[in-house]
């Protein structure tokens, strides 16, 4: 590696622990649920603790927007100067992973065939019309489990929160924590698909593409959100390849830079996802 691309390679990393969709999703949760709660609770009270909560809360939205300009603003300028130094800005070092969160454990093209054989050992057997079931393997050999399905959260309504329901209802157990986690990052990643560049158009009676409840999809959520650039995903059905499937999914979520190695039953290769998306 140049020294060039080594200056370019350290100020991408650098502008990549800016995480702007974390900002914009800290300022949905401020503005689409904390404010209307706390509107909602103190409607009639004087408390000045109250006051200054939401006041807080509307400071720090702002604040975020502000920030967001100004990451904006770097990014141009870390562009045109690296440009100046000789660099294609097409495939600027600024979409590539800082080094620190590079491959560590998964770094051999997917983990070894021993690794994948134990991993198919511990999936189900996959039924007739069961969901798929996988297991996720980070760069620094954290296996996490993943299934598909999780329909996704609704939009905040009046009367569904958990303050706004007696103490027995309020009570969550361990498996409901689970399933409300897994459909928060369906959303997410759904979400993410309906504004990219890099999915097809969805139609227009089609609200969210059924693909962000995959095991792939979500995987490549979990990446995006954790910076991991490398991952392996042993999974126990074979990749949806239709128009709106994980072929054309996962790439879109996944940022540039980054790799997805996933092992379909009864295979010797790993099918491999480069991301296209933009940090």
């Amino acid at each position: 590696m140049s020294e060039v691309q080594e200056v370019g390679n350290t100020l991408g990393g650098m502008f990549g622990r800016i995480p702007p969709e974390q900002l914009h999703q800290i300022k949905a949760w401020i503005e689409e649920y904390a404010l209307p709660t706390l509107t909602e609770v103190g409607e009639g009270s004087s408390s000045p603790d109250l006051t200054e909560a939401v006041a807080l809360l509307e400071r720090t939205r702002e604040l975020i927007d502000d920030v967001l300009a100004l990451s904006e603003t770097t990014r141009t300028h870390l562009i045109n100067y690296l440009a100046g130094l000789g660099l294609n800005t097409d495939q600027s070092p600024l979409s590539l992973p800082h080094p620190s969160t590079g491959s560590r454990i998964v770094d051999k093209a997917s983990m070894t065939s021993e690794c994948v054989v134990r991993a198919r050992d511990r999936l189900p057997v996959r039924g007739r019309r069961e969901p798929t079931t996988g297991l996720f393997v980070d760069p620094d050999g954290n296996e996490i489990d993943r299934r598909s399905g999780g329909a996704g959260r609704s939009p905040w309504q009046g009367g569904a929160e958990s303050w706004q329901r007696d103490q027995h209802e309020r009570e969550e157990t361990q498996q409901q924590r689970e399933q409300r986690l897994e459909s928060e990052l369906a959303d997410r990643a759904g979400a993410l698909l309906i504004t990219s560049d890099h999915y097809p158009e969805l139609p227009r009676d089609i609200g969210r593409p059924d693909v962000s409840t995959h095991v792939e999809t979500k995987a490549a959520q979990i990446m995006r959100e954790r910076g991991n650039t490398n991952g392996v995903l042993v999974v126990n059905n074979e990749i949806c390849r239709e128009p709106y499937g994980c072929e054309f999914a996962v790439p879109a979520i996944l940022p540039r830079g980054y790799t997805l190695y996933v092992w379909e039953p009864g295979t010797d290769q790993p099918h491999v996802f480069h991301g296209k998306a933009i940090p």
